[in-house]
């Protein structure tokens, strides 16, 4: 689906930027091992449990923006590569910032670049 590690990652945050649940499905691998960890703490591990969390996310989530600033990546090799990004989230109804520290994992598959982790962190200020 995604022929870049900057397709699929751009496809990420912006279906989290429009709450888009069903663009989730394409973006994340479909492995068993996919992994979101959210700012909180919390894990879904596996594309429906992650799904799920997403939804229930974007059902009481108010909309935000994403700046991103990539800090650290591998080389993407064959199958896999890694992102550090800070993100700069602004929260749209009331222009609130906060920044985030996040950790992408990408995997090729048959069909192209897709996410198989992403982890944030909040920064603390």
């Amino acid at each position: 689906m995604f022929a870049t590690i900057d397709a699929a990652e751009a496809a990420f945050y912006s279906a989290i930027e429009r709450h888009d649940v069903n663009a989730m499905r394409d973006i994340w691998s479909n492995s068993d091992r996919a992994a979101y960890i959210e700012p909180n703490g919390n894990a879904a591990v596996g594309i429906e449990a992650i799904i799920e969390t997403m939804a229930h996310a974007f059902a009481s989530a108010p909309f935000v923006q994403f700046e991103l600033t990539h800090l650290t990546q591998s080389e993407p090799g064959n199958s896999a590569a890694i992102r550090l990004v800070r993100e700069n989230v602004t929260f749209v109804a009331d222009n609130r910032k906060t920044a985030l520290m996040g950790t992408n994992v990408f995997r090729r598959d048959a069909t192209g670049w897709k996410i198989l982790l992403h982890q944030a962190t909040r920064l603390a200020t």
